[in-house]
């Protein structure tokens, strides 16, 4: 499907890669109180007039709260020219939804890999939240690296957490193309990049769903999604972070909830649809002009040995009865009718040919999320085919 976009004037938007908020299930022990943290993005464009955007407001699979306490964050901004630039400092109350540093008028940060950069300080006995991104992406390969601040003026430790990054800037926004879009992703652990899909652009596991759109490089994206969730669950809990897309002026909304239900016995291909059907809707009310895209879902195995393979596999208990393959068949004949703008096709480029229920060789080793071969496949067909005009 084209998409036409005026070329014509600027907008305020989110640019680059925005990263995940703080994860209810990583709650700090209440006896650090400050941290250093740096979290690196990559754009697809320049960003000019930029500022730091943070949360006041955790989630997780299926639920979303407000923080415990009152958050300050000292925030810099490094780009692909090794120029540190100053945000200032912001307070984050409980509850707030989009809390902006100062905008740094006059400034251009290349486009390429920047770095967010921050001190986070709660009260004593306070408690602050990591996110679902890991430290060190060589080690787990997922997504991004939390590293000691640069600029050592903003004094504080990594904190209590080993692995996850401690959640501060969600991301950066600026004055961009009235053209350039912005893809909020709605979804799981496949969409969030668990499985160690990495995209060669920029070395970084962020998911098949981001894969799309920076192997097109014309378009920005936000993470929004968490490892289990599910339609039934989010299509009431959803609320901050469809708010916060509103503010940040996210374009179109690219989801791939759908496993997790359909794995779930007491649900079923038609509870699906019903209930993506009113998340959809609901998005279309907190989030004005939005386009949405449902992807088909991708297979759910159990295997056996180091990789999957046509001869290891087996279709979970739930699945067995054919439901993923009618709410793909019904997906692609318009299903979802009115409810979305169009569907991503995740399914047939992951699957077997030999049976369609299972993954192709060397897709997936756990059953469930693609390795870099699977997002290799995904990613390859759906750029090709480009559904939302990219």
């Amino acid at each position: 499907m084209a998409i036409t976009v005026s070329d014509s004037g600027t907008v305020r938007r989110m640019i680059g890669c925005g990263g995940m908020g703080a994860s209810k299930n990583r709650k700090s022990n209440g006896t650090n109180n400050s941290y250093n943290v740096s979290h690196r993005i990559w754009s697809p464009i320049p960003i000019v007039n930029p500022e730091l955007s943070a949360q006041g407001f955790c989630y997780d699979s299926g639920t979303e709260s407000d923080l415990d306490n009152t958050l300050t964050l000292h925030g810099a901004i490094k780009g692909s020219d090794g120029v540190l630039h100053d945000c200032g400092t912001i307070t984050v109350n409980p509850g707030d939804i989009d809390v902006r540093t100062v905008k740094l008028i006059g400034v251009t940060i290349p486009a390429g890999f920047i770095d967010i950069i921050a001190h986070g300080r709660v009260p004593n006995g306070g408690f602050y939240y990591a996110n679902e991104y890991f430290r060190n992406a060589a080690r787990f390969m997922l997504m991004e690296e939390g590293v000691d601040l640069p600029d050592k003026t903003l004094a504080g430790a990594i904190g209590p957490g080993a692995a996850n990054l401690p959640a501060a800037f969600v991301g950066i926004v600026g004055d961009a193309p009235i053209r350039h879009r912005l893809i909020g992703i709605n979804g799981d652990s496949i969409s969030v990049g668990l499985g160690r899909y990495i995209h060669p652009r920029i070395s970084t596991a962020i998911g098949i769903c981001a894969g799309y759109i920076v192997d097109k490089g014309t378009a920005s994206y936000l993470h929004t999604g968490f490892a289990g969730a599910a339609a039934a669950q989010n299509k009431s809990n959803y609320a901050k972070r469809l708010a916060y897309m509103a503010s940040v002026g996210v374009t179109d909304i690219y989801c791939d909830l759908g496993v997790n239900d359909l794995n779930n016995p007491a649900l079923s291909d038609i509870t699906l649809t019903v209930d993506l059907a009113t998340f959809h809707d609901k998005t279309r009310t907190a989030v004005p002009g939005v386009r949405i895209w449902q992807s088909t879902i991708t297979p759910s195995t159990k295997v056996t040995g180091p990789r999957a393979s046509d001869t290891n596999q087996v279709v979970v208990a739930a699945m067995q009865d054919g439901r993923r393959g009618r709410f793909n068949t019904s997906l692609r004949s318009g299903g979802l009718g009115s409810h979305i703008d169009g569907f991503i096709e995740h399914a047939i480029p992951a699957q077997s040919t030999t049976n369609s229920d299972w993954w192709g060789v060397g897709y997936s080793n756990d059953g469930l999320h693609p390795l870099q071969a699977g997002g290799n496949a995904i990613v390859t067909a759906v750029s090709a085919a480009n559904p939302m005009g990219l």
